[in-house]
Formats: structure tokens, C-alpha cells, sequence
């Protein structure tokens, strides 16, 4: 994202599974002047470890990210997914114009991940990538 700041530059960014928010709170520092949507259903740390985690970020660092533990919002300009699987419903429900995928789920080769291949095959039928990394790959619409 800081090597294309003028893409991403004043958009709304979802990151779907964003456990500690450290993405969010990285580029808060930067001039990209994004907006953040976290979700994570806290489903592998608890929920009150990670509150006390935000409190001394606000306290220390000044800084205030917003998170959520249910999907409420309906759009997005960027969804972040790393980490955890991004579903048909979600893109067509956020229609994002950028995804950042990780690169796990875009590899899909054990049996079990067939499903997860086909429904991102579908999902990314409508994007082209971009950009490329070790773990992430980022498309547009």
C-alpha cells in the first residue's frame, strides 16, 4: 500500500479477520489518510485481551481504531483478508473496488480447499491482480 499511496489514498479499508488491528495502526502513521472498518469474531484470542490492547494504543500512541466483532457495514472501497477466508457473500455484499489476498487461499491444493478455490476462482473473476508479494496479492476491479 505505501509503494501505491495514490491508489489507496482517502479510501475506506475492511480488514476481514484483523485480530489485533496491527495493519490499521501501522498505516494510521502513514499519510495514506485511510479510514478502517476491523472485524474479527475473536474466535482465537479473547476478545477482552485484545480491548486491553486498543486502550493502551489509544493511551500511548493517540491513535483510535475502530473495531467490531459483527458486520455492519455494506461497503468498502479496500477489503484486507489475511489469515482467514473471504466469501462470495462478503465481496458482493462490501463490493470492494481492491482486494488483499492472502496468498494462502489464493494456492488452494489440499482436497479440503477445493470449495475455498472455486468460490475465490468466482470472486476474482471480475478482478485483475495487480500487485504480487511473498504472503499477499492485491486486485482491482
Amino acid at each position: 500500500m505505501l509503494k501505491n499511496k495514490e491508489i489507496f489514498k482517502n479510501k475506506l479499508l475492511f480488514d476481514f479477520g484483523c485480530g489485533f488491528g496491527l495493519l490499521s495502526i501501522f498505516l494510521s502513521e502513514t499519510d495514506i489518510n485511510l479510514k478502517f472498518y476491523n472485524y474479527d469474531n475473536f474466535s482465537q484470542i479473547d476478545k477482552s485481551c485484545v480491548m486491553n490492547f486498543y486502550e493502551k494504543i489509544k493511551a500511548q500512541l493517540n491513535i483510535d481504531i475502530p473495531y467490531y466483532d459483527t458486520i455492519t457495514i455494506d461497503k468498502a472501497d479496500i477489503v484486507v483478508c489475511s489469515g482467514f477466508y473471504v466469501g462470495k457473500t462478503l465481496t458482493n455484499q462490501i463490493n470492494p473496488e481492491y482486494l488483499m489476498l492472502d496468498n494462502r487461499y489464493l494456492d488452494c491444493r489440499r482436497a479440503e480447499d477445493k470449495q475455498i478455490r472455486f468460490t475465490l476462482n468466482e470472486i476474482l473473476k471480475e478482478y485483475e491482480m495487480i500487485d504480487e508479494y511473498s504472503d499477499l496479492a492485491i486486485f482491482k476491479k
